[in-house]
């Protein structure tokens, strides 16, 4: 109580931050309890399923490595599970340089490090050894830890974190958050409900369209365009009946690369194209197509520069305590002649960079961040003021995952799209769509077709 009454006289001395805190942060705090409370039921079978499927298929993995070592007069007795010998096999047996280091320096065969050399070498034992690992980590970090956690209700119960993510987005212990969809189907709804999941579409693009003004941008979600589908035809030059949905998906990666600050250099790796041609790329992408993207680009970069800080249309700020000093030491190195090639100014300028586009993001990310927090809560106030029993069970991103009785579905899918959507706020001058799914497990959901 004396922390209490000590913060909340400082915090007066910030009123947008103290519009941020009862707002948005308080509130939202009772809903992620009320989540947090309710949990999520664990399907017994499923998981136990998927844990002597992967378990056949590590067996299955170890011989097919077995098979391409005895083919190539390698070790015959080799074990995948031991780290000692993943490591002897990759630098010694096959020779392979080291392209990552554990924290202690010595040369890394983790998820990361071996990825890395399999998409270098293009080894398929290093993929095996990759996969082998990744299905593993799912039996013993999510499987069978979900069996161990679950309650004597059968429902998992998680923390929820409100300041897990820099962006504004929640975490949660355990993970949630980055669970692949197939591992999704061990949580199931409760007897005789269904899953609703609403997602939010296209958000950050659509609060990009709307704090840059781009005519554009605007148009296009005002004319109900697939805006990834779009950028992508530009993006790849073919004609946009031509876009898969394969192609659509490498185009959205790229169109928030692109609209987030990625150099040419990143994107002719990305593209596979030439260094010229991805400078030509990006350079029409931001004169031709967005101008008032680069602009606003520019206008917050400018902004994060002079204030070390970014702030989201709520208030939230994110600081950059060290981004004064950094700018200060670059000038100086270009008062000295420095260039590009140097190792500090090279340095020096990778960290001013990342921290401008870490805070352009926080701007358009983070604004998305409190929109979902916000439509959250008051969906969760709604659902009890009307007496329904549908329940709010989790949130991934930008959406929102209801555990609902089969009777109150049409009623809840009205009131939650319309929660989520109409937004009274009125700078807010583009569509906010919430596409709604349904389903009998979390990974198994179908898009429900738009009323």
């Amino acid at each position: 109580w004396r922390i209490w009454e000590r913060l909340s006289e400082e915090i007066k001395e910030y009123p947008r931050q103290e519009g941020v805190y009862k707002n948005i942060l308080n509130p939202i705090e009772r809903t992620c309890m009320d989540i947090e409370l309710e949990g999520i039921r664990l399907d017994f079978n499923k998981t136990r399923e998927f844990i002597k499927q992967f378990r056949n298929e590590m067996v299955d993995i170890e011989k097919e490595v077995h098979r391409l070592l005895q083919s190539r007069g390698c070790w015959k007795h080799f074990k995948i599970s031991s780290t000692t010998q993943v490591h002897r096999l990759v630098f010694q047996q096959l020779g392979y340089k080291p392209l990552g280091k554990t924290a202690t320096g010595k040369a890394s065969v983790g998820k990361k490090a071996i990825k890395v050399m399999f998409d270098k070498y293009k080894d398929p034992i290093l993929n095996l050894i990759r996969k082998y690992g990744e299905v593993r980590s799912a039996i013993t970090g999510v499987l069978e830890k979900a069996l161990e956690e679950v309650s004597p209700d059968g429902r998992r119960r998680f923390s929820i974190n409100l300041h897990g993510a820099i962006s504004g987005r929640v975490s949660t212990n355990p993970n949630m958050q980055n669970l692949k969809v197939i591992m999704r189907q061990i949580y199931i709804p409760s007897e005789g409900n269904v899953f609703l999941e609403f997602d939010y579409s296209q958000l950050e693009f659509r609060l990009l369209a709307i704090e840059s003004q781009d005519p554009v941008m605007l148009k296009a979600y005002w004319d109900g365009v697939d805006f990834h589908h779009a950028v992508t035809s530009f993006l790849l030059g073919i004609p946009f009946d031509e876009v898969t949905d394969e192609l659509r998906k490498t185009g959205k990666t790229k169109n928030f690369a692109v609209g987030y600050g990625m150099g040419s250099s990143s994107l002719a790796e990305q593209l596979g194209c030439t260094l010229a041609k991805a400078k030509k790329l990006r350079n029409d992408y931001f004169n031709k197509k967005f101008p008032r993207v680069r602009d606003l680009i520019k206008r917050t970069h400018n902004k994060i520069m002079d204030d070390q800080e970014a702030e989201t249309h709520f208030g939230r700020v994110r600081r950059f305590p060290d981004l004064e000093d950094l700018l200060v030491r670059k000038q100086q190195l270009n008062d000295e002649g420095a260039e590009w090639g140097d190792p500090e100014f090279n340095e020096i300028t990778g960290k001013i960079s990342a921290h401008l586009r870490a805070g352009f993001n926080h701007r358009i990310q983070g604004t998305g961040a409190d929109i979902l927090n916000l439509s959250m809560h008051r969906l969760n106030v709604r659902l009890r003021k009307l007496g329904l029993k549908a329940r709010i069970v989790n949130t991934v991103h930008d959406s929102i995952l209801i555990d609902c009785p089969k009777d109150e579905v049409d009623v809840v899918i009205e009131l939650t799209k319309k929660t989520m959507e109409k937004l009274t706020y009125k700078w807010i001058t583009c569509p906010i769509v919430a596409d709604a799914k349904m389903g009998n497990s979390w990974g198994t959901l179908e898009k429900l077709k738009a009323a």
